[in-house]
């Protein structure tokens, strides 16, 4: 199976969508909700919405980057970036560490901790 089995955020932050990137830097995003590692359902932002995510959480449809909370300052109820996103920000894709089908672990090694934490 691929590993991770999903995309998913690589620390905890805020998604934004492909469509708000450019502007991210520039105006305040609503939260629609906030999205737990091993979550069943995850919250989908609209166009100039983000959504929390935590580390390990599944990435909604649409989100293209997830900012470090640290990168982030919320003013009233808006979620405002210190300066533009970048395309697959801080995103773990679907089998980045290992693609499905890959032998991991050869016929015959003698099984120690590394492979067991793979």
């Amino acid at each position: 199976m691929p590993l991770p089995p999903f995309d998913q955020s690589a620390v905890d932050g805020y998604g934004i969508r492909h469509d708000d990137l450019a502007t991210a830097a520039t105006k305040g995003f609503g939260q629609v909700g906030t999205t737990f590692a091993g979550a069943n359902h995850t919250a989908c932002p609209n166009k100039g919405e983000v959504v929390r995510l935590l580390t390990g959480a599944s990435i909604p449809p649409g989100v293209d980057a997830v900012v470090m909370e640290e990168k982030v300052r919320i003013v009233g109820t808006e979620v405002t970036f210190d300066r533009p996103a970048e395309s697959g920000l801080n995103i773990r894709r679907r089998g980045e560490d290992v693609g499905a089908g890959s032998t991991i672990v050869d016929t015959g090694t003698v099984i120690d901790a590394r492979h067991v934490a793979i």
